[in-house]
């Protein structure tokens, strides 16, 4: 028997492409209904913005997954929206810690909490972007809906580091894993 080098190559290559979709999605995508679960229970709406995808390979194998999953849907996976997004807000705000998350904005001082956060940059009714540095999903919610939930049960030590932004990214709030909340608008920013 004759094998073909090339489709060996190819068949090798696609099962750890479908190894790695596999180990993202159980890793990064998976996980992520614990907060679609604790949004559902207060009844707060919201939408599944996109995902932040680094490895564009393993889309097409992310699909198959998604597929018997009913926390996404295929619309999600198309073009980078979200990872061009991302990467502008961590341009704008670019870690100052070489091992963690840390912005380069004012950590709230005292009694640190979201609602604190939100009413130092006086925030008012506008939607936001949530999203876990430890996941792929980024959803849009309304800020009075996502204070009106006790911060707990969203933002803790299981979830890690945490970024809360707008369309314009024109402020950042972020929740970290040592359970610090920072806040603040770009150093040049006329806001």
């Amino acid at each position: 028997m004759i094998f073909d080098r090339k489709k060996l190559e190819d068949l090798k290559k696609n099962q750890q492409l479908k190894l790695r979709a596999k180990a993202f999605f159980k890793d990064s995508i998976e996980p992520f209904k614990e907060i679609t679960s604790v949004l559902d229970r207060w009844e707060v709406q919201y939408i599944l913005s996109g995902l932040y995808i680094p490895d564009r390979a393993i889309v097409p194998y992310l699909l198959d997954l998604t597929k018997v999953s009913s926390l996404m849907c295929d619309a999600h996976f198309q073009g980078t929206q979200e990872t061009e997004r991302l990467g502008k807000l961590f341009e704008q705000y670019p870690s100052v810690h070489p091992l963690r998350y840390v912005p380069p904005i004012p950590m709230i001082q005292g009694e640190a909490s979201l609602q604190k956060a939100g009413d130092s940059l006086s925030l008012d009714e506008q939607d936001v972007y949530l999203y876990y540095l430890r996941y792929a999903c980024v959803l849009k919610l309304s800020w009075k809906e996502l204070i009106s939930i006790p911060e707990d049960e969203l933002f803790n030590f299981w979830h890690a580091d945490t970024v809360l932004f707008p369309e314009q990214l024109d402020w950042l709030i972020s929740y970290s894993l040592e359970e610090e909340w920072y806040a603040g608008r770009p150093v040049n920013s006329n806001y």
